[in-house]
């Protein structure tokens, strides 16, 4: 029995919505590395889960494909991009902030109902 760690399956579900965001947009391997400056072999070793891009790469492509890099990772987790919150930056800023100042009882309220919201 063959043994596959849990950071190859995470870089081979990074590589797929990788490559499905490359084919939404119409783009070949070799067009998405000349926008990343890497070349096709490496967008390929990426999208096949035999490469964990690093972290400039990994911005690289976030802003390629119009998405932060936490939208990337969630896409890679399984959540569908349309229903992904897209939250203006100063909004999120201010929530974060906003959240950081609550009590820890008010924190806890705020979770319960987020959790509501999602379902999750």
């Amino acid at each position: 029995m063959k043994f596959v760690s849990s950071s190859h399956i995470y870089a081979m579900n990074l590589g797929i919505a990788i490559r499905s965001l490359r084919v939404k947009n119409g783009w070949s391997q070799e067009e998405l590395g000349w926008r990343l400056h890497v070349t096709a072999a490496n967008i390929s070793r990426i999208e096949n889960g035999k490469h964990r891009p690093g972290p400039e790469v990994t911005e690289d492509l976030a802003r390629e494909f119009g998405l932060k890099v936490h939208e990337l990772y969630a896409l890679a987790e399984g959540e569908p991009l349309l229903l992904m919150a897209r939250i203006p930056e100063q909004a999120e800023t201010l929530l974060v902030e906003r959240f950081r100042a609550m009590s820890d009882e008010r924190r806890r309220l705020m979770l319960d109902l987020s959790a509501t919201l999602t379902g999750r």
